[in-house]
This record gives structure tokens, C-alpha cells and sequence, in this order.
């Protein structure tokens, strides 16, 4: 009688440990390369995963990225990686062919994904290492794709971890119906802000799929990659466009040299025009995807002469 009671709480010991063990190991380890889609993976593994920060720190861009010995490990651990693919991040290409299909998820294969080609630049030439793809690859800044990302990402953690299928696919609910809900005003506002004077130059051309989605273009481009400084001939233009233009409002990129401003804008006064910054990767203190979209959005639509009355996308 002893025996057998000492024996039964060593029992339940073992057997709860190994449904504990059971619960973790089903558990999806997901991996987002930049912030943006991270914030997408925060959000349909709300109540599954613990949160995880993505693989670019803040402050890089792919553009700029070389993987340490940790960041190998973490990319070889996940169980899921989210990414871009070998055009944008092509440091992670190797990595990539040696892991299985099922255990990533490259967005530039996803076929409900809108591609826009890549912008001309002065002389209807472009600029920096996408020239090969002609296709510009921010696809994260259309939120037409950010709900095609969220529902390949339910589909790609429901085979993967079938038991929480049900809370993927309930966080994807949740996430549609709140993108309906926010976004509702840019379908209302689009023909209106199309049929209005766009009065802005583009530092880097990374913003075409949100302009897309406000029907919004620029007057100008300086570059369509952030390290590639412009020719002289193409700056000549800019600055002659924008005197004979009057344009009033310049968007930048994080960590851009006001001496490029200074110069696009010469012999302008400093209050005769206003510099709105945009980052495209969330760098700011955003906690979902939609948030981050919406802030952008009212950031971009303070460039706008004459905006459409009403339009206030928080």
C-alpha cells in the first residue's frame, strides 16, 4: 500500500511533465527578418507564442545586414521564418535553400502579393542592387498585403501546429476585422487625394505601395536606394523642379543629412517648407502592423496641398 502511494504523485510528476513538454514542443518558434512583419506574427500568435523581436536590429535595413554567429543560430532554431526574399535579403539566401519549405514562408513567392515595378529615375534609369528584379520590393507598406501576409501566415502555423489552428485562425479574424475597421477611410479618401496636386519630393522611393493605396504619387524621386547617393545632373533637376513647382514638403528617411534638404531646397527659407520622416521599418514606438500603417499614412497625407476634408487615419 506504501509503495503503490508513493509511487502515484511520482506518476502525476511525470505525466504532467510530459504534457508540459508536449505543449512547448508544439509551440511554433516564429522568425520575422524586419519589424513590420514581426508586428504582423505579434499579432496571430497573440495567446500561442511568447512575443519575439525580428531578426534586423533596430537602426539596419537588408540593405545593410550581415548575419553574426547568433543570428545563424536563431534562423536554424526557428520553426518558422518569415521573409522577404534573395532579392531583398539576400544575406539570408544559403540559409534559406538548406531550410524546409515548410518551415519558411517567402513573401516575394506569395501570388495574392500586388507588385509594383520600380520607379524611373532621372533618365528613366534605376538605382542600386534590385536593378535585376525591376520590381520594388517594400511590399510590407501595401496594407492590401499585410492581410495577404497574416492569412498565409494562419495557413503556414495551421499545418504547422495544427492543436492552435483555431486561435491562429481567430487572430486572423480579429486582425481583418480591425483592418476593415481602420482602413476604411483610405478606400473613401483615395479618389479624392488622386485628383489632388501632389507637392512632394521622395528621398527614398520605398513608400509606392502605401502611395498606391492613398492615391498619392510625388513630384520627385532622389533615390530608389538609401545608400546610393544621387548624380549631380538628377540633383540639378530636383532643385529646379522644386523652385518651379513651389513644392513645400520634402520625405525622408530616418537618419537622412540635412545637407541633402539644404541643398534639394536652396536658397528657400527653412520655414517655407516642412520635412516629414517616414521609416519604412517601424523604427518608432508602433505595437501592431496597423498602427504602424495608420501613422504613416497620416504622416504622408500632411504633404498633400489641400487634403481631403475629414481624412484622419488614427
Amino acid at each position: 500500500m506504501r509503495k503503490h502511494q508513493f509511487y502515484n504523485p511520482l506518476l502525476l510528476i511525470l505525466f504532467l511533465w510530459g504534457n508540459s513538454f508536449v505543449a512547448l514542443a508544439s509551440e511554433v518558434g516564429v522568425l520575422a527578418t524586419i519589424k513590420p512583419l514581426q508586428l504582423i506574427v505579434s499579432q496571430i500568435t497573440l495567446g500561442v507564442a511568447p512575443e519575439s523581436s525580428p531578426l534586423l536590429p533596430p537602426g539596419m535595413t537588408p540593405h545593410d545586414f550581415a548575419l553574426k554567429i547568433s543570428d545563424l543560430k536563431r534562423v536554424k532554431q526557428a520553426g518558422l521564418v518569415l521573409w522577404l526574399g534573395p532579392e531583398m535579403e539576400p544575406y539570408l539566401a544559403k540559409m534559406m535553400n538548406n531550410k524546409a519549405t515548410s518551415q519558411q514562408l517567402n513573401l516575394s513567392t506569395l501570388p495574392a502579393i500586388q507588385r509594383l515595378g520600380l520607379r524611373s529615375l532621372a533618365g528613366g534609369r534605376h538605382h542600386g542592387h534590385h536593378e535585376d528584379s525591376e520590381l520594388d520590393p517594400h511590399i510590407w507598406l501595401s496594407p492590401e498585403n499585410g492581410l495577404h501576409i497574416a492569412n498565409a501566415l494562419v495557413d503556414k502555423l495551421s499545418a504547422l501546429d495544427g492543436q492552435n489552428a483555431h486561435l491562429y485562425q481567430q487572430n486572423f479574424a480579429d486582425f481583418k476585422r480591425d483592418f476593415k475597421r481602420d482602413f476604411k477611410q483610405l478606400d473613401t479618401f483615395r479618389n479624392a487625394f488622386a485628383k489632388q496636386h501632389a507637392d512632394y519630393v521622395v528621398h527614398h522611393d520605398a513608400y509606392q505601395y502605401l502611395e498606391v493605396a492613398m492615391g498619392l504619387m510625388p513630384a520627385a524621386v532622389v533615390t530608389s536606394e538609401p545608400e546610393v547617393s544621387p548624380g549631380v545632373r538628377h540633383l540639378t533637376e530636383l532643385v529646379e523642379l522644386i523652385r518651379e513647382r513651389n513644392i513645400q514638403c520634402f520625405v525622408a528617411g530616418p537618419g537622412l543629412s540635412p545637407r541633402l534638404v539644404s541643398l534639394l531646397f536652396k536658397g528657400q527659407p527653412a520655414n517655407s517648407y516642412r520635412v516629414i520622416e517616414l521609416d519604412p521599418l517601424a523604427g518608432g514606438p508602433v505595437n501592431s502592423y496597423l498602427s504602424f500603417i495608420k501613422d504613416l499614412s497620416s504622416r504622408l497625407s500632411e504633404c498633400v496641398g489641400g487634403k481631403a476634408s475629414g481624412f484622419n487615419p488614427h
